[in-house]
């Protein structure tokens, strides 16, 4: 994976310092993210740890091409809050580099390139990790589901940190957020377990009967 070098993260610290009122270098960070736009010049992730720039979805965290126009400035592609970058993956068809973050109940978000900006495409759940049965792969992939995205949950719905009756209530679903603002993202192949995103990307299980 192509990297930045020492002097190109420190100009970029700096960079990100007066772009985040507020904000000092020790409060940023760059992390690599390999060369998402093929074009040979390390792309970034930069994040910020001031309050200021943190919320109840986490802190502020944006993924830029470096340079991309050869004009010396960083076109902003990928604004998150609150994720951890995993990896960046070659996938065939999508142009620019798959970028992958981890959620906080052993699930991924894969953002894909789509014609001019990066969006959501799909989300891995680690099998190993739920004790769900997976075909050949310890990742069991789950798209974004617009037709489920639409359904509420019932009222009373458990939300649980794993697809399974017995495991602990998910984060921030134990704070006693509504149900009904609660939306699934789509179904996990081969059970009756929906995953949910409980507030703000934090996500959860439930149950297809808690679904409707």
């Amino acid at each position: 994976m192509l990297v930045l070098s020492s002097e190109e993260r420190e100009a970029l610290i700096a960079w990100a310092v007066e772009r985040h009122e507020g904000a000092d270098a020790s409060e940023v960070g760059i992390q690599d993210v390999g060369d998402l736009d093929r074009n040979g010049k390390a792309d970034f992730l930069a994040s910020v740890s001031d309050p200021m720039w943190c919320g109840s979805g986490g802190c502020a965290q944006t993924v830029y091409l470096n340079d991309p126009y050869g004009d010396g400035k960083h076109e902003e592609i990928l604004p998150l809050l609150g994720t951890v970058y995993v990896e960046t993956r070659d996938e065939p068809g999508f142009g620019y580099l798959t970028l992958v973050f981890d959620d906080n109940v052993g699930a991924h978000s894969l953002y894909r390139w789509s014609s001019s900006a990066y969006q959501l495409g799909a989300y891995e759940i680690d099998c190993s990790v739920h004790e769900i049965e997976c075909e050949g792969d310890s990742l069991l992939a789950l798209a974004v589901d617009t037709a489920t995205t639409s359904v509420p949950l019932a009222v009373g719905s458990t939300v649980h940190s794993a697809p399974s009756e017995s495991a602990a209530v998910a984060p921030m679903a134990e704070s006693g957020f509504d149900p009904l603002a609660m939306s699934p993202l789509g179904q996990i192949q081969d059970t009756d377990w929906y995953l949910v995103e409980v507030w703000k990307g934090n996500l959860g299980f439930v149950r297809a009967p808690s679904v409707g």
